[in-house]
């Protein structure tokens, strides 16, 4: 998790790509899961996940839990490849 007052600043962003690149380079790794809120649902969303289910109050009454994943076939490494350069190369200083 990203403390809130870095949100929207590519923190979270960064270390996503930075791991879904690390996993893109193991020919094994076919999907990734996470499960996550409402809150940062979306976030996930335009990264390229798929909910798969949702359950209401599924963490807490008003929390609900979404079960995401994103496949890994050949053209969407290249993607996580492309992005990781890009992305690495704008935080290095």
């Amino acid at each position: 998790m990203v403390a809130g007052d870095l949100h929207r600043q590519g923190v979270g962003r960064f270390l996503l790509i930075g791991r879904l690149y690390e996993l893109s380079k193991h020919p094994i790794a076919k999907l990734v899961f996470i499960n996550t809120s409402q809150h940062s649902r979306g976030f996930f969303e335009r990264e390229g996940f798929v909910v798969k289910a949702e359950t209401l109050d599924g963490y807490a009454p008003g929390l609900h839990r979404y079960d995401l994943e994103l496949t890994l076939p050949d053209r969407q490494r290249n993607v996580i490849a492309e992005r990781w350069i890009s992305i690495s190369g704008e935080i290095r200083e």
